[in-house]
């Protein structure tokens, strides 16, 4: 048998074995897949939170006649079909909490 190698680049950790014989590299015990966390960056996250505070304030001046789909959106959501909907559906949610007068206060 091989000697027993870690790859610490990867997270989770991979624990590989040394080449055998034959060369080939195989896995210890189950394979476990290194992935990428798929978090915008901080900047991205604060505009995010700029443009929903910035909607939440003209759904409040005006619930009944504000309209989704006459918004400018930035980049990053025309490009991103679900990021917008889930906007869409968050800012349906508000407006329609405005309207019946259940909103909660922020801090």
């Amino acid at each position: 048998m091989g000697k027993n190698v870690t790859i610490r680049h990867y997270w989770p950790t991979q624990t590989a074995v040394a080449p055998t014989d034959a060369g080939n590299f195989g896995l210890i015990a189950q394979e476990q897949v290194a992935y990428k966390k798929k978090r915008p960056c901080k900047g991205m996250r604060k505009r995010y939170k700029k443009l929903m505070s910035h909607l939440e304030a003209e759904i409040e001046a005006n619930p009944v006649s504000f309209d989704f789909n006459m918004i400018t959106l930035p980049p990053s959501l025309q490009v991103n079909e679900k990021q917008r909907e889930k906007l869409r559906d968050r800012m349906e949610q508000y407006q329609h909490q405005v309207r019946i007068g259940e909103v909660r206060w922020k801090l």
